[in-house]
């Protein structure tokens, strides 16, 4: 409620920054696990919603904060994370960046989801499949155009992230190609369920279904459909 009316209704130049995010916190349980923020606060209407890949982007993006109009939350996780963000750009809030070029099924990827589905398309790669990767770091406002450039010929959509499927990135992408594409689309993300306590990250990642295994069987399944 003080997100709502004291910084979004008058558009305040305010910077929120939720820290160990998703089920980054693999020791502490769900009480420590967000994974559902950025879906909550993508329903705010002026509100801004970033998640980045990795501590590049995330620098870059703290740049990019400084100087935009308008209230912004940033989705941190906890965790090292592999670097996929070329060091000395700038980000632009809003487009999506290819992480792999790929001809058959595109994975549209936030945060850590953008690590496990460059894995993800490497796996298809040995398949004979070819995936192209997406990290879609501006969670909200989404672009459309952006979207549609990426789908275009694409036999398959395979969305990723580290949260609750119910109001998520793939509920986002999916209502923004209603009625515009006509092919196989499968979500990868957290079940109607809150997180739990474990010895590591990698041991939360595989319970939930959020590996690269797992993102690569969606792939398959949703070109199956065809």
């Amino acid at each position: 409620d003080q997100i709502r009316c004291g910084i979004a209704i008058p558009e305040a130049n305010v910077r929120i920054c939720g820290s160990s995010c998703g089920l980054s916190d693999f020791g502490d349980g769900k009480t420590h696990q967000s994974i559902e923020d950025a879906n909550a606060m993508c329903t705010i209407p002026h509100l801004t919603v970033l998640n980045p890949c990795d501590a590049v982007e995330t620098r870059q993006m703290v740049k990019a904060m400084v100087t935009h109009q308008g209230p912004v939350y940033i989705r941190i996780n906890r965790n090292d994370l592999p670097v996929f963000t070329r060091e000395g750009g700038t980000y632009e809030i809003g487009k999506m960046t290819r992480i792999v070029e790929g001809s058959d099924v595109v994975i549209f990827a936030t945060g850590a989801m953008v690590w496990k589905s460059y894995e993800a398309a490497e796996l298809l790669k040995a398949e004979g499949i070819s995936a192209e990767v997406i990290n879609v770091s501006t969670l909200k406002p989404l672009n459309k155009s952006e979207i549609l450039k990426y789908v275009t010929g694409k036999k398959a959509i395979v969305v990723a992230e580290e949260a609750t499927r119910i109001g998520g990135l793939g509920s986002a992408i999916a209502a923004e190609l209603m009625g515009e594409v006509h092919v196989p689309f499968a979500q990868v993300a957290i079940d109607d369920r809150f997180g739990t306590s474990a010895h590591s990250y990698g041991e939360l990642l595989e319970h939930y279904g959020l590996t690269e295994k797992h993102i690569a069987q969606a792939a398959r399944k949703a070109l199956a459909k065809r």
